[in-house]
């Protein structure tokens, strides 16, 4: 399996954290990460949060304000239930439930990829689908970004199931452009579209964080109906297009990829949700 260079993920996250940190606006650091805490709050909440900023402009000393800064970022993390938050923790469920159903129906079919498994990427695979739940919960509702979310992510998972017929399954490159450029294209485009219509950098940043949720699991529907059509059509390994590779290896070494989503999908979501601003010189992340 082709391994992507460490920078490669990391320059457009580099890239994202500026961006998301630039909206935040002027004043030390404590200042701005309450800006930031306050502008991921619900629109219920975000009056606590202002309070809290304006209390902090009270508070005297270096030490002393990161703590306070720090002490409200802890508050804000814990679990407000909401009940407008049931959409999307319903389409994420629904979707984690239909990974777990056919991973047991791909055994049934495939029994030789129990063999085929690294343990550490079954462990990643886990994680990361129970950190989708759990970020579907955290989310608040949000109607333009919870849309485009949602367009993002069913668009990803299409794409993917759809790659053995948009590409070449004997293409000697495999599905890498689908796996690698359709994260990248697909949150760009749907974040911008989000920016575009509520006009904020903010729900452009909302919609790339739905569709991570979201995208991760349909990604791995997606992909791995995909995986079997591909190397069954094109005996090729799905990802790198290696020749020769068992439909069991190739459903194996799927789940080294699902990190994608959320290494290339977000960061460059939220860099489409700025270009779609490009117009004004420094969106707040407020607004």
């Amino acid at each position: 399996m082709t391994h992507l260079p460490l920078f490669v993920p990391a320059l457009p996250w580099a890239v994202a954290l500026s961006l998301v940190w630039r909206a935040t606006g002027h004043g030390d650091g404590p200042a701005r990460l309450l800006r930031l805490v306050t502008a991921a709050l619900p629109d219920e909440r975000r009056e606590w949060g202002r309070a809290l900023a304006a209390e902090l402009e009270h508070v005297k000393g270096r030490v002393a304000r990161r703590r306070f800064a720090l002490g409200g970022l802890r508050v804000a993390a814990q679990p407000h239930p909401s009940p407008r938050r049931p959409a999307l923790v319903g389409r994420v469920y629904h979707a984690v439930g239909g990974c777990y159903g056919l991973t047991v129906t791909m055994v049934i079919f495939h029994p030789g990829v129990v063999g085929e498994v690294d343990v550490v990427a079954l462990l990643l695979s886990v994680l990361l689908l129970w950190a989708c739940v759990r970020a579907a919960k955290a989310l608040p509702a949000a109607p333009v970004a919870g849309r485009a979310g949602t367009g993002a992510a069913v668009t990803l998972g299409l794409v993917l199931l759809l790659s053995p017929h948009l590409g070449d399954p004997a293409a000697p490159e495999g599905a890498f452009f689908f796996l690698v450029l359709g994260p990248v294209v697909v949150f760009a485009l749907w974040s911008a579209a989000a920016a575009a219509v509520g006009r904020s950098f903010r729900a452009g940043v909302r919609a790339a964080l739905r569709g991570t949720a979201l995208g991760t699991p349909l990604m791995f529907l997606g992909g791995i109906l995909a995986t079997v059509t591909w190397v069954e059509t094109g005996s090729r390994a799905f990802f790198d297009g290696e020749p020769g590779l068992t439909v069991e290896a190739s459903l194996a070494e799927f789940l080294w990829l699902l990190p994608v989503v959320p290494l290339l999908g977000l960061p460059f979501g939220v860099i489409g949700a700025r270009l779609a601003l490009i117009g004004r010189m420094r969106p707040r992340i407020l607004a």
